[in-house]
Order: C-alpha cells, then sequence, then structure tokens
C-alpha cells in the first residue's frame, strides 16, 4: 500500500480505539501522533529485506516495550503504546493484503503471510482504503470534539 493509505489507516485505528478507550484530548492527540509516526516505519526496510526485516510482530514488540521503558516514569504510556500499535500493526496488516504479503514473524521464519493478493500500487484500492478510513477519522474526531466542547462548557461560568 502507498504511505497515505497506511496513514490514513493508522488514524482511522488510533481515533477508534482512543474514543472507545475515552481518552482525554491530551491522550487522543498523543496516540495519533505515535500512530502517524509508526505507521511509515515499517517501510524504513525498503531497500534491504522489504517486508520482512521490519515489517513483523517482533519488531514492533520491541519498539512497544521501549517506548513503555523509556516513558513509564512520566506516565501516559498507554496512549503512546495504542498510537505505535496502531500504526505499526496496521501497516503489517494493510500490506498482509497485498500480493507479497509480509513475513509476519520473522526472523523465527521466513514464511510470508498473505490474506489477498491485492497490488500495493492500486490505485482503487488505496483510494477506497484512504477515503474509508478517514471518514472513520473524522467521526472519531468528531466524537473528541464534542467531549471538549462538553469540557469547555463545565469551565465557562454559567450565567
Amino acid at each position: 500500500m502507498q504511505k497515505q493509505t497506511h496513514v490514513a489507516f493508522s488514524l482511522a485505528l488510533a481515533s477508534t480505539a482512543a474514543v472507545l478507550l475515552s481518552y482525554t484530548v491530551y491522550e487522543y492527540v498523543v496516540a495519533i501522533v505515535a500512530a502517524i509516526v509508526s505507521s511509515v516505519l515499517p517501510d524504513l526496510d525498503l531497500y534491504f529485506r522489504h517486508r520482512m526485516a521490519l515489517h513483523n510482530v517482533n519488531v514492533f514488540l520491541v519498539l512497544a516495550l521501549t517506548a513503555y521503558t523509556i516513558l513509564s516514569p512520566f506516565g501516559h504510556t498507554e496512549p503512546v503504546i495504542v498510537g505505535l500499535a496502531a500504526g505499526y500493526l496496521g501497516h503489517i496488516l494493510l500490506d498482509m493484503f497485498t500480493v507479497r504479503g509480509v513475513a509476519f514473524m520473522y526472523p523465527l521464519t521466513s514464511r510470508r503471510l498473505r490474506l489477498a493478493r491485492l497490488r500495493s500500487s492500486s490505485t482503487v484500492a488505496n483510494t477506497a482504503i484512504t477515503v474509508a478510513s478517514l471518514l472513520i477519522f473524522a467521526y472519531s474526531s468528531l466524537s473528541i470534539a464534542v467531549r471538549l466542547v462538553t469540557m469547555l462548557e463545565t469551565l465557562l461560568p454559567t450565567p
């Protein structure tokens, strides 16, 4: 899939998780930023062992554990981990629908997991996933915006 498709899909996953987990606006933003950043990380292996070296659950686990270890003294680690999961695992999930698939358990096995046979360059597939993802993101963001307005209303004095 294309970069914008991965980013849009991660936005949909992270924003939906944030709403379901009743995140504050701050936690929502943290999860979204983590999702955007981590949604493009797996493609750093583009020029070496593509869809193997970084397109696997083991790298995600190391990344999540490292983030948790570094951030846990400061608190609020959950939104970061949720965002990382949405971005990184969402990227891997989308690439499982491509012709090449991904080596999900690499380096334990090089066997590729493929759920469908979409071409990663398919304009139709990328557009459909991106549009659907952005609609979900917009709906989830609206829910967070309503929560923010409600919070602000409680801070304002009533006449």
